[in-house]
């Protein structure tokens, strides 16, 4: 096998946890059908959600709508990956071991692109397939359409690789060598993505009110999506040119600055603080807060929901009641039941703690050998999850409660729901990553985007989130809906309790490199 084949195969191993010993690797069947699942779930959720649009779009006999949604959230998550895998590290994590090795510098740089780009691909593959198989079955085969949807499907996942190597060097070169660099980079970064959220917001919000004599216009004010658009439907070769330009351009400019800065050394401003690791109890939580904040790609894996909680409350607290009348929403009790599920999905996206343990990597024997009790150490690895979620959530869901006049049940349960919710999650991951912990890894990237702990969480906060939505199709109000889903959510939650502190606890104390 030549090697780029081996470092593949490392790669995906890696991922799979796969050389953490034969006794694990009997997981990894369940990994893969647990991953099975959630990729289908995720196709099946997201066709649900637009089927309706395409459905009103095919009797006014616009596909371009549709296409254009579905191509909106693909290109929103490329640039929300391309900001997840920034890292800004002033050295490569495994660069000096790959290098010393008898490897060429371009065989590892093509090693990684490649599973970025496969890993960018199967994410937008759950937008696309579905969309694609939708749009046939409503709107009438057309090869064109599935042809050139499936071109895009292989080559927009470049874009944001090449974005996310653009971003890397940026962050590199600007900031590594600045006194503090490490908090200048992480507000930097927030700082973009934050404007791009808000653009997307607004684009979505104005999808709403379009006038469809004019939607040229506003599919010009797009002009990437727009051309992915007409592509696919009018066979425009020239927005074929233009998309081969920006995708491939930005994919070569970033493979060629990531290529320069690989496996280099930047001086970086050193702190006088000691790195002894006696830890005194009370700071054990001051230290997992610490590690979050100045880990970038444990940043922007995590603070998507927090940050699109504060956009969205800014958006409705500027439009007020108006916001109700666009939409076509006359009942309020509704909107909060919209609101609450909004809010649950964006506690399931904030996933801190279930990463927590496998990132102490080959260092865990150091935090094994504290003068801290296990339930004070598995305390503060998921308070860290409640510390930067509960409090956003609390202080958007106040101000839109009061805002929109809530009654006393919206008022208790759109506050309540979202923050246990959150704290299922927070204990939940901690109890899950020592279930299933990967606790050999190359960077930390593997650890919070592709382990298992990861993956489980997530299909958990999805089940969490469908609880409310089950007991109304059930035939139930809104209100009792709530009610009961309060009584489930309080009721996992103690059980979780429990499962941490008593199982959690034996295996933590018997977890082993």
């Amino acid at each position: 096998m030549s090697n780029l084949g081996i470092l593949l195969k490392n790669n995906i191993y890696s991922m799979l946890g796969a050389f953490q010993g034969k006794k694990k690797r009997t997981k990894n069947s369940i990994v893969l059908a647990i991953s099975v699942l959630i990729y289908i779930a995720i196709c099946v959720v997201f066709a649900l959600q637009v089927m309706g649009l395409f459905q009103v779009m095919k009797e006014v006999g616009i596909g371009e709508i549709p296409l254009f949604n579905s191509f909106q959230v693909v290109f929103m998550m490329l640039i929300i990956l391309a900001f997840q895998q920034l890292t800004g590290k002033s050295k490569t994590n495994d660069s000096d071991l790959l290098l010393s090795l008898p490897l060429k510098k371009s065989e590892i740089v093509l090693s990684k692109t490649i599973s970025k780009y496969l890993f960018a691909l199967l994410l937008i593959s759950m937008i696309i397939l579905p969309t694609l198989v939708l749009y046939l079955c409503i709107f009438g085969f057309a090869i064109n359409v599935l042809l050139w949807g499936l071109l895009l499907m292989l080559i927009l996942p470049l874009f944001s690789v090449g974005l996310n190597y653009l971003l890397d060097f940026l962050v590199v070169r600007l900031f590594n060598r600045i006194k503090f660099a490490n908090l200048i980079k992480i507000i930097f970064a927030l700082l973009l993505f934050g404007a791009f959220l808000v653009v997307y917001i607004y684009n979505s919000s104005v999808m709403g009110t379009i006038d469809f004599t004019n939607l040229d216009s506003f599919l010009n004010k797009n002009f990437i999506i727009a051309w992915c658009v007409r592509l696919m439907l009018h066979n425009n070769l020239l927005n074929l040119l233009y998309l081969i330009l920006v995708v491939f351009g930005t994919f070569t400019i970033g493979v060629l600055a990531y290529s320069s800065i690989f496996g280099k050394t930047f001086a970086t401003y050193r702190s006088k603080q000691s790195s002894d690791y006696k830890v005194k109890t009370s700071s054990m939580f001051g230290k997992e807060l610490k590690r979050y904040f100045t880990t970038p790609i444990y940043i922007f894996n995590t603070i998507i929901g927090p940050i699109l909680l504060v956009i969205l409350t800014i958006y409705l607290l500027i439009k007020g009641e108006d916001v109700l009348v666009a939409f076509g929403i006359a009942d309020k009790t509704l909107f909060f039941g919209i609101l609450t599920l909004i809010y649950l999905s964006m506690s399931a996206m904030t996933l801190i703690s279930c990463c927590s343990i496998s990132l102490e990597g080959r260092y865990l024997w150091i935090l094994k050998s504290t003068p801290v009790s296990t339930n004070k150490i598995l305390l503060s690895k998921s308070l860290v999850n409640v510390v930067i979620f509960v409090p956003v959530q609390l202080i958007t869901s106040l101000s839109l409660a009061i805002i929109f006049k809530a009654t006393a049940i919206e008022f208790v349960l759109f506050l309540i729901l979202p923050m246990l919710s959150n704290l299922i999650l927070s204990f939940g991951g901690t109890y899950i990553n020592l279930l299933l912990p990967k606790l050999t890894w190359e960077n930390e990237a593997q650890v919070v985007k592709q382990g298992i702990s990861v993956l489980v969480t997530m299909l958990i906060g999805f089940v969490i989130t469908l609880i409310p939505v089950v007991f109304t199709l059930c035939g139930l109000s809104i209100t009792l809906s709530g009610l009961l889903s309060l009584g489930a959510y309080l009721l996992i939650f103690a059980l979780t309790l429990i499962l941490l502190f008593v199982d959690g606890k034996k295996k933590f104390e018997k977890l082993e490199m």
